[in-house]
């Protein structure tokens, strides 16, 4: 892969001097804020003592941002993205991801809650040397991608990263679901898995699996289900996919929403339609 820190200077085309600039004082490349969480409804979601949940946002910021955009492309050219992955990989996308799974009449979601935070800096390192880079270069790459020791939401290359990083988890419930006719698939931190027979007796062995890797399961966003599920946006049926009641509804009623909303709402319309076939028209008219 890359065995030395001047290669990796000159993979990325980025001078040694910047990099070690942006590393001799780390916090001057980040900022922080805080999202309010919200759930499907757009209500906000309350902690057990009542006041309001968070997210943690630290994007990054100056040189470094320009940096991890190159990182992320060196991370793309260098390590094939694993064939489950449909969040954050080029040629991927959540309706390729809610095609994947068409035709199957049952189907498991849920999400890992807190991902990006739970992914610790050791896991990001180990992670580079598996695919081939020195412990020198792993350790730079290490530096330059995670922050207060573990992948920061909000910065560029925390989704590739994250990605690449579950593959020790997700390689293993791909194959076990290769092995039990099922459909396996992670769009960043949602996880689905469908099948054309009933398999809800094996999913607490799989969830099992997930939470001994240090992953924790959103309960909230934990479903079963067999009547026109919701995948990362769209409507699956059996042999079709369709965007959701909720983006219907958008649709319908364009009052106070501007041109580039419109427009964003009908061509995501367009794509999902596309999905089904390139001919086929648009139950919804413009």
């Amino acid at each position: 892969m890359i065995s030395n820190p001047q290669s990796l200077y000159k993979a990325l085309g980025i001078k040694e001097n910047e990099i070690k600039e942006v590393l001799s004082n780390i916090d001057a490349y980040y900022y922080e804020y805080e999202k309010k969480k919200r759930n499907k409804k757009g209500e906000l979601k309350f902690t057990k003592h009542g006041t309001p949940e968070v997210r943690v946002i630290n994007p990054s910021i100056k040189t470094l941002k320009p940096i991890q955009k190159r990182i992320n492309g060196l991370l793309n050219e260098k390590i094939p993205s694993a064939p489950y992955a449909f969040g954050s990989t080029k040629g991927k996308s959540g309706v390729k991801n809610a095609k994947f799974h068409q035709g199957n009449k049952f189907i498991f979601q849920t999400d890992l809650r807190g991902f990006f935070p739970s992914i610790t800096s050791r896991e990001v390192y180990q992670m580079f040397v598996k695919f081939g880079f020195s412990p020198d270069v792993a350790s730079t790459l290490t530096r330059l991608t995670t922050y207060k020791g573990h992948l920061p939401q909000g910065a560029a290359t925390s989704s590739t990263v994250a990605n690449l990083v579950f593959t020790k988890t997700g390689d293993f419930i791909a194959e076990y679901c290769r092995q039990n006719g099922l459909r396996f698939s992670t769009y960043v931190d949602d996880l689905t898995i469908s099948g054309s027979l009933d398999f809800q007796d094996q999913i607490p062995e799989i969830l099992d699996f997930v939470r001994q890797n240090g992953y924790t399961i959103s309960h909230p966003k934990t479903t079963y289900r067999t009547n026109h599920p919701e995948i990362t946006g769209a409507k699956v049926g059996n042999n079709y996919i369709d965007i959701t009641d909720k983006l219907k509804v958008k649709i319908a009623n364009p009052q106070g929403k501007t041109n580039e909303q419109i427009v964003g709402e009908l061509n995501y319309k367009d794509v999902v339609f596309k999905a089904n076939n390139r001919t086929l028209k648009s139950k919804i008219g413009r």
